[in-house]
């Protein structure tokens, strides 16, 4: 059973993991509790987040409301897998498993390489 609350979103930020890989950090305030969110980011998960609020930084969705949709109640082990806007018509919903399963399909560069802009070697010795 899904469930779906209003929530208000607080403390929104792009900042470092312990691995060195960029992350979206942000909380989730819904009534009397709150959800935290923590994601390797990339390019096209900011631009399906903030399409959510119609915003161009990120910034902007600090203090903005929307829905979340998780597979089950909550309180029992449910996981987020939507993010909608309030309204239809401030912005569009954000269903992480399209993202996830889009963003699987892609060799994205190791921590490494991305701090670097250097290809790490394989255990071949190759590049």
């Amino acid at each position: 059973m899904r469930r779906i609350e209003i929530a208000r979103c607080s403390g929104f930020d792009i900042g470092w993991e312990d691995h060195g890989l960029p992350y979206i950090f942000g909380d989730f305030d819904m009534d009397g509790t709150h959800t935290s969110l923590g994601y390797q980011v990339d390019i096209a998960f900011l631009f399906n987040f903030l399409a959510v609020f119609k915003a161009e930084r990120l910034q902007l969705v600090n203090g903005r409301e929307c829905r979340l949709v998780f597979d089950k109640e909550m309180f029992m082990g449910g996981n987020l897998i939507e993010i909608r806007p309030l309204f239809k018509k401030d912005g569009s919903p954000f269903i992480l498993e399209e993202w996830r399963s889009w963003r699987e399909k892609w060799d994205w560069p190791t921590p490494y390489e991305m701090r670097t802009l250097e290809k790490k070697a394989d255990a071949e010795g190759g590049s």
